[in-house]
């Protein structure tokens, strides 16, 4: 069941972390409206999976492996998107991909466990564009 979930969440992250970036923002956040639907699809065993993930060794381990292979592919497109120019000569891509892995993924928990008055659409909007701003915020002109 875990493995099901966690393809629904990723999956679209995936895709668009692979695909060229020319959309601007808009294709971060239809990625992440993905994420936002996959997460509502399968919202009690994920939730589940990341609190007791805080004190079961093997639950734990398999969410930090899933989380971490998911890091690892944001890792290396960043610094593939350094070394071509895209980005920032400035963007660490381990420290980045640790901060956009673990901002989407505490984001959307948090959403998930309370009322917060916020929409799927706001949320995927507003985590879109905080994506976008991070890593594409301060990439030399013309890219």
């Amino acid at each position: 069941m875990a493995d099901l979930a966690t393809t629904d969440l990723f999956d679209a992250a995936e895709q668009w972390w692979g695909a060229e970036h020319t959309d601007r923002k808009a294709g971060v956040v239809v990625a992440i409206r993905a994420m936002i639907a996959g997460f509502r699809r399968h919202r009690y065993l994920l939730l589940a999976l990341s609190e007791v993930s805080a004190y079961d060794r093997e639950v734990g381990a398999y969410w930090r492996a899933r989380v971490a292979t998911f890091a690892d592919m944001v890792r290396a497109r960043l610094d593939s998107d350094r070394t071509a120019g895209r980005v920032s000569p400035d963007l660490d891509p381990p420290a980045t991909a640790l901060v956009l892995t673990s901002m989407v993924e505490r984001t959307i928990a948090v959403a998930f466990s309370a009322n917060t008055g916020i929409s799927d659409q706001e949320l995927a909007e507003a985590l879109g564009r905080a994506i976008w701003l991070i890593v594409y915020g301060d990439a030399p002109q013309g890219e």
